[in-house]
């Protein structure tokens, strides 16, 4: 702001007066330019007066939106939660929460998953960058810390039962892993882009027909890591079906089956879901500043409550060699949890699912269900 000084006054005195009519006349303009001047001054005074409060308003303004943790995913409703114990775990627990008036509530039971082989490193999603751990690079086999969008359903069926955009994977789907590739970090159709453009790609999205019947990606959907393809920020990265619950993924993050159904039935585009994935400590230290779910005292489902206590101690290993020889022969799976280490709970369940899939072995449903006497 200019201040506007006496020499910019424009005042004229008059050549022929008297001296007493001189003098007279400096006085009046003297106080003339005192007045016109304390004028000036008095608007500049209250220029700025105006004008610091405003900026005072718009500083304080910016630090509340700040301090408020305003996040690309505060308009979401539907927030995914995997906390694993630290960077290098390869397990961890699954929780889902509805935002209600503001407020996040958990529904449903904690599930178990299993995610990179190598544990989880800071991928490229929604939050601000992170530099108090390691970072995600292609083929490290780490799964992707942070928070993401849920991008589409995808799966072998040529329908799923979810409200997510949903893509049949055909014999010809790749997801591109060649870091450079205008398709790196897509899942594409040879058939429409090209044998060549698929070239050094090695996430095959049809497992079943390229690798023994696999079932790993019958069903799931895209974590949006690396959106914006940067070179080795990391590809293809999943929530899908897992092997075992012994088993890992090179950077996914894998379930049981009744975990995955119960998302996709869950999830809603319309709510702008998210998948969050933490450890420990890092969720307690950014859970105020993003905004996260606050984490009450797990409530286990049946597949962590029993996952101690083995079928073949809970009913004698001889019952417990029967549900697994069931389990084998009903099951749809490629690798069903059919164990006599697992719980009696987790083998029946899956028993279940075969039988209500109307599958192999539905004569031996019938059977089960009628012999059966014991309800673990």
């Amino acid at each position: 702001m200019q201040l506007v000084g006496l020499h910019s006054v424009g005042v004229k005195q008059p050549f022929t007066l008297s001296i007493g009519a001189k003098r007279r006349s400096r006085r009046a303009l003297s106080a003339a330019l005192r007045f016109r001047l304390l004028r000036k001054l008095r608007s500049a005074r209250t220029a700025i007066v105006l004008i610091f409060p405003l900026l005072s308003l718009a500083v304080t303004g910016s630090a509340i939106s700040a301090d408020r943790g305003d996040m690309a995913w505060s308009h979401s409703q539907q927030m995914i939660v995997v906390i694993v114990p630290d960077w290098n775990a390869t397990t961890g627990t699954l929780r889902t929460f509805d935002r209600v008036h503001g407020t996040w509530h958990e529904i449903g039971k904690v599930s178990p998953v299993v995610v990179g082989h190598s544990g989880s490193a800071w991928g490229l999603g929604l939050n601000p960058p992170q530099d108090d751990g390691p970072v995600k690079r292609e083929g490290d086999g780490r799964s992707p810390a942070g928070v993401f969008a849920i991008g589409e359903a995808f799966g072998y069926a040529p329908t799923l039962a979810t409200a997510l955009t949903y893509k049949p994977m055909q014999p010809t789907s790749w997801c591109v892993d060649v870091s450079g590739s205008p398709y790196y970090n897509r899942i594409v159709d040879a058939r429409i882009v090209g044998e060549a453009a698929v070239k050094g790609a090695t996430e095959h999205m049809r497992l079943d027909i390229f690798n023994h019947g696999d079932q790993r990606y019958r069903a799931g959907f895209v974590i949006e890591n690396n959106a914006q393809q940067k070179p080795m920020g990391g590809s293809c990265v999943f929530a899908h079906l897992w092997k075992s619950p012994d088993s890992t993924t090179t950077a996914c993050t894998a379930m049981a089956d009744a975990t995955m159904d119960r998302l996709l039935r869950w999830l809603k585009p319309d709510e702008h879901p998210v998948f969050v994935l933490l450890p420990q400590k890092e969720y307690a230290r950014l859970r105020e500043p993003w905004r996260l779910p606050t984490l009450g005292a797990p409530v286990a489902d049946h597949a962590v409550a029993n996952r101690a206590v083995p079928c073949s101690k809970s009913v004698g290993l001889k019952k417990a060699k029967e549900y697994v020889q069931q389990c084998i022969d009903i099951s749809p799976a490629t690798y069903p949890p059919c164990n006599v280490r697992n719980s009696c709970k987790m083998i029946i369940d899956e028993i279940k699912r075969g039988c209500s899939m109307g599958g192999v072995g539905l004569g031996m449903c019938t059977a089960y269900q009628t012999k059966r006497s014991h309800n673990p």
